[in-house]
Order: C-alpha cells, then structure tokens, then sequence
C-alpha cells in the first residue's frame, strides 16, 4: 500500500470542508480513509475524519496528526461518496455530512474501537412463509423481484397486501445476500414493525433512531458493520446504515414531513435514500396511502414504477362523514364558538350506545387561550424574546410562549391602557378538555399534547388507559393520531379544520388531505358505528369533497393544477433562506444584499425569487429573522449559485445565514 504524507481532514466546523495535515511515520501504513484521527485545532484536540490522502499540500506550517482512532475505517468508499454529496446538495461542511451518518459516541468521544469479522460471503437462504399473509399480490411482488436499481412507488389501499409487498421483498434481497434499509417516519411505528420483522426472519433487525442512548446507537450500528444485522430499522438517520452488499430500502409512509431533518444538514431521508440506491444498485420502494404529489408526479412521468394495490370499494362511505358549516345557526350560533350542536350530540350518541365506546378530538393548538387582549385597547400581551402572542395555560396559570418557553403571570390589568379588560380568548387542548368536562361531567377525559407527553404522560399510558376504560374522551393535537388503531373509538372529530389549513405553507391542505385519509383508513374508523365530524367554515373546499369520496386522484388533479398555476413543486424546486440577527436591521441588510447579489451576477435570470420579508414568524428567542425563497427548474443551479454568493459576501455576513433545501 503506498504511503501518503499529507491527509485531508474533515473537522466539523461550520462552512468548511477540510483541512491538510502531515501524516507522521509511525502511522502511515495505519491511515486509510474512512478512519477516525485525533489533530490539533486551535488550542484544542478534535475528532477528525481522513476524507483525502495526498502526496504533497501548498500549505506551508502544516501540524501532525496526533492519533488514529480506528483500526478499520467507520465509513467505507460508498459512505464517503454519499457523505460527500449530502454536503454538496445541502451546503453543509462534509464534516457536518459525516456526524449526521455515524452514532454521536463516534463523532464526540475519542473511542477506540474494533470489529468481529464480517462474513461478507454468506448467502443466508431466507425464504419468508407466503402463507402467513393472506392474499400476497404476487404480480406486485415479482414486479419489484425482476428489477434491480429500481424506484417503486406503492400506493396501497390495505394493509395487509402492504405488508406482504414488504415481506416478500425483503425474503428475496436476503435470499441473495443482501440488506434491507426499512424506513419509518417517528420512533413511534418502530415497535409494531420489530415485532412484524422479527416474527418473519428472526433476530437479524437492527434498531437505529433518536430516542436510543449513545451506547445503543452504536451497539446496533456495530451488529450491521459486522453483518449480525442484516435489517436496519429506524427513523430518517437508519438510511445511512453501514451496509457493504444494499439490496432494498423501503420508506413506509414517504409522505411524512418527519423524514426532513430540521437541524444541519436539513437532508430529507427520502431524497438521501433515492441517491443511495444510485450509488448501490439498491431497489427502492416509497409506500404510501397518500403519496406526496411530488412524487406520484414523478410515477405519472415515469421516473418511479407506480405500484397499486388492488381497488376496492371503501369501508368508509360518505354517511360516516360529517361536515359541520360553522356558519350555520346549527352549529355557531350557539353558546359554545368551537363545540358545534352536531358535535355534542354525536358525543352523547357514542356514550349511550355503549359505556366502552370511545371518542377522540383533534385540535390544533395546545394550551387554554392561545392569547390575551385587553378589549378596551386591542392590546395583546406578547413574548419580549419572540414578539409572538403568549398562550394562558390553565394547569400553572401562567402566559407562556411557545417558542422559547419564556413565561409570566397574567397581568391583571391592561398593560397598554392600564384598564381592567383583560380577556383571554381562542381556544386550545386545556380550553377543550375544559368544556367536554362542563359539559359531559360523567366522561373522563385526558389530553394527549406535547405539555401533557413530556410532563404527565406518555403514549404507552394512554393505550394503557384506553384498554383500562379509564379514558372516554381524548383531546389531543396530531399525537393523537398514534391511538386511532385501538378498539371502540366510535368518533373522532376535527374540531377546526381551517386553522390547519390557514398555515404560510402551499402544502397545508395536502398535508391535511393525508391527516383525514389516515383517519379514515384506522381501526377506529373500520365499525359501522364510526363517525367522523369535520367542523368548518370552508364546506365546500375541494378538501372536503375529495375525503367524502375517498378519491386521491381527485385531490391529486386539482392540486396539482393550483400548483402548475403558483409554480410550486413538482414544476419547481424551493430553497428556503433565513438571515437570523439579534438587532433587525442586520437581518434585513444582509436578506436584501443576497437578493441583490443574486440579482446582479445574473442568477435571476434561471430563478425567482420571493422577498426579502420577515418570516412568519419574525422573531425568536431574541432573533430577529428574515427570508428569500428561490424558485428554480434545477436545484444544482441553485446550490452553485449560492456557493458563489457566499465568497462574494464574506464568512462574516455568511454566519448569519441558514439555508434549507427542499423544504418540507
């Protein structure tokens, strides 16, 4: 093996790639790529991974690298690869790109670490029994066995027939010694799918997910390199499992914004999946009841092989679906501005029809109030961090923002006019909760919330009270969605529908379309008995009338029409771009000379641009924030167009800066 005398280093500081250092004697028949090395940084010792080995560097006073950590290399060729293009499509540092593909214990602490051999040989012969799913599509499956380096979009209708696709496929890349990456949107699914995957091929699953401590992180990462595990099962970061031999990665659910990492890099698990099966000749398969409209655009274009389970009739028909008009003197004109007549009368039915039976309320916002006005002066009592309305929890009886957790006690006059007309109003889980037990005072009622999940209790006990009986009523924001497999859930309410839908995201109403067609496809929705209430001031959104038939291909023209006509994805690609400055006019500087940078090199010309404008939401914990969205046919044009920015502008203006690729 030739010796090399200089490595290049990625170190993970922000906005850089690597960093040349010299290779002492003693190591240079130790160093390969991949390999973790401990180097002098500054005044300090960091983490390193040899990305590059060279000959010779034009940088002169080069330091030594002090140590390797690895006796074998934690990130092979194609990892490498893959690391690399993660920080060239999202602009990140290739450091950055690599703490996000290995378990935190590796990237933080100076462990040193050794492997068992791998048996890289073996041809495992798994054949999964066909008869433990009932009705196997088997011309579906052998459309997926027959291709290699395949995209799949399955859009499935039941379970089961899913379920069979996923098994079957995974039996046929085991049979021929390869791995399967299985991918899940939240931590939450994990359990059911290690039950369903360890029933069929025993104990060969690989757990990978946030909710893991270091040392199980990468006690299961170590069973893949090592070939104990031959499936990886996890959420958004099990796509960079170590697998040398990829046969398939599925993606359940690929609709769900879950699989966008929100912290750098801002990668999306299934765009990282699709370029991982380029690199490895693996078959991919995005399942989904509701496909994204990007990518059943990309099936009807023929980039991805549509997959269809069979058509059938739907349990649901439109009889089980309310729609309650809240402009309607039947449902707001009535003491009670967000319970609808309908709606009590529909949770008095549940409850006389049976003392087991069950209802579940979604509302969009947790808390009691969502703010505090003075009504003599229209004063509304705000966050000083954030500048956003404080919410009244009624548990502590405090104002709380919601952003940076800042909080105070109501005050009891106006602080503005110095009146006393201080009231609170909107309504939120607590406010809810609030007014079944008014008035249902025989009902038990539980809420099921972020405040209630990190304080009180978590989704294991509310299955567990649910079985128990010990709940009758639960209120909850889209967390409640994970309870709707129980049994007895004979209602289930949207209590608004507009505030999900009147969101600063052109997605809002497809991401609802998805919310109810998941709703409608539960358990709980599967007796006759069911009923789902949607209240509204919008009865006649094309929402709507595409859920009363269950009909995606409907809600699927008419959006992608209004997207042809606001040239929104898939007919473009959106990057978001935020400037973050404690003093305001700092962030509105910087917005406006990106936007006249880009302006003045001439990139306009292939792109649009919206803004510069503070964002939704224009200040948090005490930073100021402004935004650019580009509009662009090609997202490379985009990422080589603000690289240039970037030198132009300098590393000062730079650090104010975050950019988010194909946001979610």
């Amino acid at each position: 093996m030739k010796a090399y005398n200089i490595a290049e280093v990625a170190i993970d500081i922000p906005k850089q790639d690597f960093f040349h250092y010299i290779i002492p004697d003693a190591i240079k028949t130790k160093l390969t790529i991949g390999k973790r090395v401990v180097v002098p940084f500054g005044n300090k010792e960091r983490i390193g991974f040899i990305v590059g080995l060279l000959d010779s560097s034009p940088i002169k006073r080069l330091k030594e690298i002090l140590a390797v950590l690895d006796d074998v290399a934690v990130l092979d060729a194609d990892m490498l690869k893959l690391t690399k293009w993660l920080s060239e499509y999202y602009l990140c540092s290739q450091a950055e790109a690599i703490k996000a593909a290995l378990p935190s214990l590796l990237t933080k602490k100076k462990v040193r670490i050794s492997f068992e051999e791998q048996n890289s040989n073996a041809n495992y012969g798994f054949s999964f029994p066909r008869g433990k799913i009932k009705n196997l599509p088997k011309n579906l499956s052998f459309q997926i066995e027959k291709c290699q380096n395949k995209i799949f979009l399955l859009h499935y209708k039941s379970k089961e027939e899913k379920f069979g696709i996923f098994l079957s496929s995974i039996s046929k890349v085991l049979s021929k010694g390869n791995n399967c990456i299985f991918l899940v949107p939240e931590i939450l699914y994990v359990n059911e799918y290690r039950e369903i995957l360890q029933d069929a091929f025993g104990d060969i699953v690989s757990i990978l997910h946030s909710g893991l401590t270091e040392r199980e992180q990468f006690s299961n990462w170590k069973r893949i390199i090592e070939g104990k595990a031959l499936i990886a099962l996890g959420t958004r970061m099990t796509i960079f499992s170590p697998f040398k031999k990829m046969g398939l990665i599925i993606v359940e659910d690929e609709h769900q914004g879950a699989y966008k990492q929100d912290r750098t890099p801002r990668y999306d698990a299934v765009n990282v999946s699709l370029k991982r099966s380029e690199f490895s000749n693996a078959i991919v398969i995005l399942a989904s009841p509701t496909p994204r409209v990007e990518s059943y655009f990309k099936a009807k274009q023929g980039e991805f092989i549509l997959l269809k389970t069979r058509d059938k009739k739907p349990d649901i028909v439109s009889t089980k679906i309310k729609v309650v008009d809240m402009r309607d003197s039947y449902g707001y004109r009535t003491k009670n501005r967000f319970l609808s007549r309908m709606l009590q009368e529909e949770v008095g039915r549940v409850f006389l029809a049976g003392n087991k039976n069950k209802v579940v309320i979604f509302v969009n916002r947790r808390g009691f109030s969502t703010y505090c006005r003075c009504i003599g002066c229209g004063f509304i009592v705000k966050c000083s961090n954030c500048n956003n309305p404080l919410v009244y929890h009624f548990d502590n009886k405090m104002l709380i923002c919601h952003f940076c957790n800042f909080s105070i006690r109501p005050p009891d006059i106006c602080p503005e006019c110095g009146k006393y007309h201080i009231e609170f109003a909107g309504f939120g889980t607590e406010k809810v909760e609030s007014e079944i037990a008014r008035l249902f005072p025989v009902l038990k009622t539980e809420r099921l919330d972020s405040d209630a999940y990190s304080r009180r209790i978590g989704l294991d006990k509310i299955i567990d009270k649910f079985e128990k009986n010990e709940i009758d009523v639960l209120i909850g924001t889209t967390m409640a969605l994970k309870v709707l497999e129980l049994e007895y859930i004979r209602l289930i309410a949207i209590l608004s529908l507009d505030t999900f839908l009147n969101l600063p995201d052109f997605r809002s109403t497809e991401k609802m379309f998805n919310t109810l067609m998941h709703i409608l496809m539960s358990k709980g929705m599967s007796h006759p008995d069911a009923r789902l209430v949607i209240q509204t001031y919008l009865p006649d959104l094309y929402l709507i009338k595409a859920i009363k038939r269950m009909d995606y291909n409907g809600f699927y023209r008419k959006e992608l029409s209004l997207r042809r006509d606001l040239y929104y994805p898939p007919f473009c690609h959106l990057t978001s771009i935020s400037i973050k400055s404690k003093i305001e006019d700092t962030a509105k500087r910087i917005s406006f000379l990106l936007k006249e940078v880009l302006d003045k090199e001439g990139f306009t010309k292939k792109l649009e641009i919206l803004g510069p404008s503070p964002h939704r939401i224009k200040k948090i914990r005490g930073y100021f924030i402004w935004e650019l969205i580009l509009k662009a046919k090609d997202n490379n044009y985009v990422c080589n167009a603000l690289k240039q920015i970037f030198k132009k502008i300098g590393c000062r203006s730079r650090r104010y800066i975050s950019i988010d690729i194909d946001p979610r």
